[in-house]
């Protein structure tokens, strides 16, 4: 049961079409809802708005429920296997755009660990390299540079594979494969 709800219902072009007010809701099914003390308004171009009250009225919310329960679940909050299950259970009932999100995080939950590895295959050459040349606020300044671009690269990623445009694993990945391979050339380049 709600108590005391807005809907605004828009057309495709995202413009609002109706609006309806009520005292409280209640679910009836998984996609009907009781409402009660309802003020339904209707909009139309170039026309007055139209008013109807009702004591009670039936409403249908298309994908309340999908909406609902992904709305509910933070996938940040989840373990990696709790967020596989869902992804599995509901991929049929996720949008492409939503899977996306949850593919990336899901994968960002193992890639991000390895972040810490990566990062130490990345300073050791570095600091054998330098020596005592700069001395440890040069060595230190030269990590957080390395670790701002590290946040920034992910960040940047991720938000290709919410967007759609990278593949899960790869926008979770990414990042850390390309600081590994950085990192083996590193070591690599190394004199003997």
């Amino acid at each position: 049961t709600l108590q005391g709800i807005t809907i605004f219902v828009m057309n495709k072009n995202f413009y609002v079409t109706q609006r309806i007010d009520a005292m409280q809701a209640r679910q009836i099914s998984p996609q009907k809802w009781l409402l009660t003390n309802v003020i339904w308004r209707t909009f139309e171009k170039d026309k007055p708005i139209v008013t109807f009250k009702y004591p009670r009225r039936v409403f249908t919310f298309p994908n309340l429920s999908k909406v609902s329960k992904e709305a509910e679940k933070q996938t940040k909050q989840m373990s990696f296997s709790r967020l596989k299950d869902y992804i599995q259970k509901n991929r049929g009932n996720i949008s492409k755009k939503t899977l996306s999100r949850y593919l990336v995080d899901l994968y960002s939950k193992v890639a991000y660990p390895f972040g810490g590895i990566i990062m130490v295959l990345v300073a050791i050459p570095f600091a054998l390299k330098m020596g005592r040349w700069g001395g440890v606020s040069v060595s230190l300044g030269i990590a957080i540079g390395i670790g701002i671009l590290y946040i920034i690269l992910s960040s940047l990623f991720n938000s290709l594979g919410y967007a759609g445009l990278l593949n899960g694993f790869l926008a979770a990945w990414s990042v850390n494969i390309i600081f590994f391979l950085g990192g083996s050339l590193s070591f690599l380049s190394l004199p003997q």
